[in-house]
């Protein structure tokens, strides 16, 4: 009796500690799943009405501002809200800290349009008319929404409970925009315009609250401040290009050794690994800003705090796989409707699975390296990666087609997630062994 009630007082004080934790990570989570199912919505809509071809620009459009996005933030989306927990204690480190990543931001903007402009003179070409010029400018707005949000701020203070209902507000004005004004097949245009302006308001309104809410003086930073910000961010935004890159590169070298079906069939297992690794991600995310928050010179309280959140959470995910493995040829026949040819490419998805198992087992190391700012040696590590990534997919590609393309990017992953726990362990190889142990999953 006294040994259930000493369990019950523990997982009380353990929920009582981390419970921030847990509500940041099921509020990312909200918002991955808005982001998910508001598309279904739109999608058979937008393709009704503007057709295949047009929808199939605006896809484009959306993928080419994601990539103006990460010259857009330069690596700030990882290293902002590790800044705003920092300064968290001492409103005057705060605004510093805000003032310089809104400035960052804002100097972005002009830069970026100017590559954009420059970017759709060489794409289009001399039969196309001005409507795709005027669709690459409306297009800029999503690139601006991404530029103007402040989700940065609320999780580097660990308060991303508001966030889900901010998200879900934008996006039905979004859907609201788009019922009413788009009609023809021309309005394909205005389509990025009103995603990006949706967002643009609900982000400056945020804005403000957040400024007020918390006192923020928004300060010009000094040139050195500026010079300083761009050399320690220019690692994590080589580490997003590279990661960019190695994700994307899979789609068209599998395009060159595989039909369609075989095409179809990648994008739904890939589907679901992303839908995975994005529950890695939210993790991730909400567990860097607490680790940033305890103070450097106490690094075993940080492998401590990182273990007692990771341990649960890896068991959990554990679970989670272990559903998806059995539920595996359900799921391929709910995205196939029903195709029965689809049976075959089963054992093709169970093995896909090991690749989030993989990643998770990379995130302590990641985690540790950068809240004890070692971002140069993940960086390094990603670029070899993303090399033999390309290299590996194209001669496995050729050889065993999405076969081949699965297993170079399980291999990559291993190579990334023992590099990682090399990097750490050779870095601190002079501390303690019981202190090595709390760090290694």
């Amino acid at each position: 009796m006294i040994s259930h009630s000493k369990t019950r007082i523990r997982m009380k004080g353990y929920i009582l500690a981390y419970k921030g934790i847990f509500v940041n990570f099921l509020s990312l989570s909200a918002i991955k799943g808005i982001n998910m199912v508001f598309p279904l919505i739109l999608i058979p809509y937008l393709i009704k009405t503007l057709g295949l071809d047009n929808y199939g620009k605006i896809a484009l459009y959306q993928v080419v501002m994601g990539y103006f996005a990460l010259f857009g933030t330069y690596g700030s989306d990882i290293t902002a809200p590790r800044m705003i927990a920092m300064s968290i204690k001492d409103n005057e480190k705060l605004s510093e800290a805000t003032s310089q990543i809104i400035y960052s931001r804002l100097i972005a903007i002009p830069i970026c349009f100017f590559l954009l402009i420059s970017f759709a003179l060489l794409y289009l070409s001399a039969s196309e008319n001005d409507t795709s010029t005027i669709a690459w400018v409306f297009s800029f707005t999503l690139l601006l929404a991404n530029l103007t949000n402040f989700s940065w701020f609320y999780q580097g203070i660990e308060k991303m409970t508001y966030v889900p209902a901010i998200y879900f507000f934008s996006q039905l004005i979004y859907i609201c925009l788009v019922y009413s004004f788009i009609k023809v097949e021309n309005d394909y245009i205005y389509v990025m315009f009103y995603q990006g302006f949706s967002e643009i308001v609900i982000n400056l309104l945020m804005g403000i609250y957040i400024i007020r809410k918390y006192k923020i003086r928004i300060i010009m930073p000094e040139k050195k401040v500026f010079i300083s910000y761009y050399k320690e961010n220019f690692s994590v935004f080589i580490t997003n290009i590279s990661l960019a890159s190695y994700k994307a590169a899979s789609f068209p070298i599998l395009k060159l050794f595989a039909d369609d079906y075989i095409m179809g069939i990648y994008s739904i297992i890939n589907k679901v690994i992303d839908v995975l690794r994005q529950i890695l991600s939210n993790f991730f995310n909400v567990v860097y800003p607490r680790l940033c928050s305890i103070d450097a010179k106490m690094s075993f309280e940080r492998k401590k705090t990182l273990n007692t959140l990771y341990y649960p959470f890896l068991a959990c995910f554990v679970v989670l796989i272990g559903s998806t493995y059995y539920l595996s040829e359900d799921i391929l026949l709910y995205f196939t409707k029903g195709d029965v040819n689809s049976y075959k490419y089963t054992n093709l998805f169970k093995f896909s699975l090991l690749v989030p198992v993989i990643v998770l087992f990379n995130i302590p190391a990641y985690l540790m390296l950068l809240v004890n700012d070692r971002r140069s040696s993940y960086t390094s590590i990603l670029i070899t990666a993303s090399m033999i990534s390309l290299i590996l997919s194209f001669i496995l590609a050729y050889q065993y087609s999405i076969w081949g393309i699965l297993v170079a990017t399980a291999i990559v992953e291993l190579i990334i997630t023992l590099s990682l726990q090399y990097v750490y362990i050779a870095n601190y190889k002079n501390k303690p062994s019981n202190q090595l142990k709390v760090m290694l999953p």
